[in-house]
């Protein structure tokens, strides 16, 4: 338990240290800081893990 805790938070400490490297340059080259935060949702799924298709659709489809 005490290992996994860790885990999420070194995971967590890591990938804001990351994150604040590519803010600086985005902020820097002129995005507001509502931009930033809009580009992070839309890069961001709602959920973690994978996302099934729908049975009998293709990726490729046209939308009916």
């Amino acid at each position: 338990m005490a290992l996994s805790t860790l885990n999420t938070v070194l995971l967590g400490w890591s990938t804001a240290v990351q994150a604040r490297r590519a803010l600086t340059i985005t902020r820097t080259l002129g995005a507001t800081p509502g931009q930033v935060v809009g580009a992070v949702h839309r890069a961001t799924p709602a959920r973690p893990g994978p996302h099934p298709q729908p049975a009998g659709r293709s990726l490729n489809a046209e939308p009916a």
